[in-house]
């Protein structure tokens, strides 16, 4: 995924700048790391996929013991700061009127942790067993949904407390400039030193940014739609649904319910801008290009696509 090659990307910069104090962030820089790193995902699946489980599990270890080195440093020799500002201090920074809109309108960010974990599934299919992976990945997607949602919200809790009011501070220097480039935000104009954040990709900085934010919103729709037709055929079939590995009992309608109205949310605010009132170049275009294609697609199955689907097959003959 490039928005994940990206980040990687903007992380090796930031260590760079860390450790040498006089290295200068030029534009190609984030550019030509990104297409290092997809470069070596596609070199990786084609010639070394068989070493992909030792490391899955190397990866797994730095991850659990990075995590618990990152915080024994950080609550160590990093600043505090007391408990009813960290959980009590919100600020409007862009003007919306609402704290309580601003962090929404704000929860693109976050959002980018419910990307991809379905890309799991497409597994199954190529596994030994597929019967049985049906039931072992919707266990191993639940798993480390938990955990790494767990430690991230350590994660967070513990640097929110660290920055505390010196977030201005912190976004000054060159580490900050660069966290400011994550792959999900609309528009640099919306953050400090944009200028310098316009620099950092080759070509149109907000073109770029387009282009990853509707990538996000495709798979939200992509999400909404499967729920919600699942959601259907439970309703309709009252709780009778086809006989399968892994089931959720009681709590599947519930979860089904909750999932698309937090989804429809997080798709409404997805195609927010970052402030309100943007000018061109601040505006969030997600919106509009992605309500063009939608209305393409519903006027191409009204018209023919509905006269031509062919559903997936359900049942296969053993005899052929």
């Amino acid at each position: 995924m490039p928005a994940v090659a990206y980040t990687a990307a903007i992380q090796v910069i930031a260590l760079i700048a860390t450790v040498d104090a006089n290295y200068v962030i030029q534009g190609w820089h984030g550019a030509v790391l990104t297409i290092a790193f997809v470069t070596f995902a596609i070199l990786f699946n084609m010639f070394a996929i068989n070493k992909l489980p030792l490391i899955e599990g190397l990866v797994v270890i730095i991850h659990l013991f990075g995590f618990f080195a990152f915080l024994a440093v950080l609550w160590v020799t990093g600043p505090r700061t007391p408990g009813s500002v960290t959980f009590t201090n919100f600020a409007d920074e862009y003007g919306w009127g609402s704290p309580g809109l601003a962090m929404l309108v704000s929860i693109v960010g976050p959002a980018a942790a419910l990307i991809g974990a379905d890309a799991a599934v497409h597994l199954a299919e190529e596994l030994q067993d597929a019967s049985y992976a049906r039931a072992v990945l919707p266990r191993a997607m639940i798993t480390s949904a938990l955990i790494n949602y767990a430690t991230a919200f350590v994660t967070v809790i513990s640097l929110v407390s660290a920055i505390g009011p010196n977030l201005e501070e912190v976004l000054a220097t060159t580490t900050g400039r660069l966290a400011q480039q994550r792959p999900t935000e609309r528009s640099d104009h919306h953050y400090p030193h944009h200028n310098h954040c316009l620099t950092q990709h080759l070509g149109s900085s907000i073109a770029f940014n387009i282009i990853l934010s509707i990538c996000n919103v495709s798979l939200i729709t992509s999400y909404l739609i499967c729920i919600a037709t699942f959601l259907a055929k439970r309703i309709r079939s009252k709780g009778d649904l086809t006989a399968r590995n892994f089931i959720l009992g009681r709590f599947g309608l519930p979860l089904n319910i909750a999932a698309l109205a937090w989804l429809s949310l997080l798709l409404v605010f997805l195609l927010f801008p970052a402030a309100p009132r943007p000018e061109p170049a601040g505006m969030n275009w997600v919106c509009l290009m992605f309500g063009v294609v939608m209305l393409f697609a519903f006027g191409w199955y009204a018209v023919r696509a509905r006269h031509e689907y062919n559903g997936p097959v359900v049942y296969m003959r053993k005899d052929v």
